[in-house]
């Protein structure tokens, strides 16, 4: 009797390291599977009275069309107030935007970008955004 409680001792803590260490190599981020889209980067920077709102996607192999947009937002309160926006479209497989705005120090901005990636008629779709404080 003793030997089959040592048995099931053993078993229940060998599934229990084997259970506790796959969970452990799970990856921490999930990263998206985009079909047409290889590389987005999104980023706001401040100087002394200027801020600019930067997006930069690279499409895949056979992407024809990048459409990107971005409208920069001020926070009043408990609101987001429009400041700007500006869109561009590209027929190849980078497109990079450069959305520049007047910026007071100590408040917070956001930018949200959606970028439209086109291949073989099929549009991919990707909404981001970025808040900053101007400093």
């Amino acid at each position: 009797m003793k030997k089959v409680i040592s048995m099931v001792v053993l078993v229940v803590m060998l599934f229990s390291c084997l259970t506790v260490n796959s969970f452990a190599a799970a990856p921490e981020t999930v990263m998206p599977l985009w079909d047409n889209t290889s590389l987005t980067s999104i980023n706001m920077v401040f100087g002394e009275t200027t801020g600019a709102a930067l997006m930069r996607v690279t499409g895949k192999s056979g992407v024809n069309q990048i459409d990107g947009y971005c409208i920069v937002y001020v926070r009043d309160g408990n609101d987001w107030v429009y400041v700007t926006e500006l869109s561009k479209t590209v027929y190849r497989f980078t497109c990079y935007l450069e959305v520049p705005f007047y910026c007071e120090v100590g408040c917070e901005y956001k930018a949200d970008f959606t970028f439209q990636v086109h291949k073989n008629g099929v549009i991919e779709t990707i909404e981001q955004s970025v808040t900053k404080i101007c400093t």
